[in-house]
């Protein structure tokens, strides 16, 4: 059994780190917003750039979507010419998401600019406050790979 302070320090540590989470995931979505796509878009264009060619059915898992919604995510990207699709040559019943050149050019741009803000925001720290912080995302990586199951992989 949990003594009682223990347990009142996990919920007292899970409040805190799920409000700056909300926040910092708040703030990344304002840089994004000038890319003109919603979070879900941007999301499926990071796992189809991370892990494509990709079956609408497996990104739609992945994103813990409907295949309908993800198709009509897919709609817009395929749109704006960021990505394409094609016929899965192993199950012609299926089909395959894939970046365009200006998919993984648009790609490239929204990671710069994530990473500009987030490299920023680490440069007002102290070395020793780094450290942690490179500690703690080794934990905060642990804790959501364990939560994702067999199927999904980083």
């Amino acid at each position: 059994m949990v003594p009682a302070a223990t347990e009142t320090r996990h919920h007292e540590l899970a409040a805190r780190f799920a409000l700056a989470v909300g926040r910092l995931s708040r703030n990344m979505r304002r840089v994004h917003a000038s890319s003109g796509l919603s979070p879900s878009q941007l999301s499926a264009l990071y796992l189809i750039g991370r892990d494509g060619p990709l079956r609408v059915g497996d990104l739609a898992e992945l994103e813990g979507v409907s295949s309908p919604t993800m198709t009509r995510v897919l709609d817009v990207l395929e749109r704006a010419g960021l990505v394409s699709r094609s016929v899965d040559p192993h199950d012609r019943r299926q089909m395959l998401v894939a970046l365009t050149d200006e998919g993984a050019s648009f790609l490239k741009r929204a990671r710069s600019g994530k990473h500009a803000y987030l490299s920023s925001r680490l440069a007002e720290l102290a070395p020793h406050e780094l450290d942690l912080l490179e500690q703690a995302t080794g934990l905060i990586e642990r804790l959501v790979e364990e939560d994702r199951g067999p199927k999904e992989h980083a």
